[in-house]
């Protein structure tokens, strides 16, 4: 598009909400409490990967054992924050060695936090573009899971 002379804005969805960044904190908690000493060992479900080391890490310079035995309401959202913000260095990082560029940076949780994604239904309903409904079956051998 842009060599034909139109104007691109490149957008990466920060993909920050949700179950998955939750279990990424719960990850970054479990390298946090191995940094301060703890054997540990990592229970299905939860990240393996060594690039959540220097997260947890970097958390217990910061903390200390102050979140070793708190409760995860306590922690969780800290963790969070820092183990999303690390994530994104690294995207980014990786992204500038392939020598791709993005103008913004928009976050899932940002945006779901602002009331976007309701303001944006509300709009389209307002100009009635939303289905409420169940659609026709695919022509054919209609699917187990319809």
């Amino acid at each position: 598009l842009e060599f034909a002379g139109h104007t691109v804005i490149r957008e990466y969805y920060v993909n920050d909400a949700g179950g998955q960044v939750d279990v990424l904190a719960r990850s970054a908690h479990l390298r946090y409490r191995e940094a301060l000493g703890e054997t540990i060992t990592i229970p299905e479900g939860l990240y393996p990967g060594d690039y959540l080391v220097g997260i947890g890490q970097e958390l217990a310079a910061e903390y200390g054992d102050r979140y070793v035995y708190a409760p995860e309401a306590e922690w969780l959202a800290l963790f969070r924050a820092r183990a999303v913000a690390a994530m994104l260095v690294m995207i980014k990082d990786d992204l500038a060695l392939l020598g791709i560029h993005h103008d913004l940076f928009s976050s899932e949780a940002e945006l779901q936090a602002a009331g976007k994604p309701e303001a944006a239904e509300a709009e389209l309903r307002a100009r009635g573009l939303v289905y409420d409904g169940v659609l026709e079956a695919p022509k054919g051998e209609t699917p187990e899971d319809w």
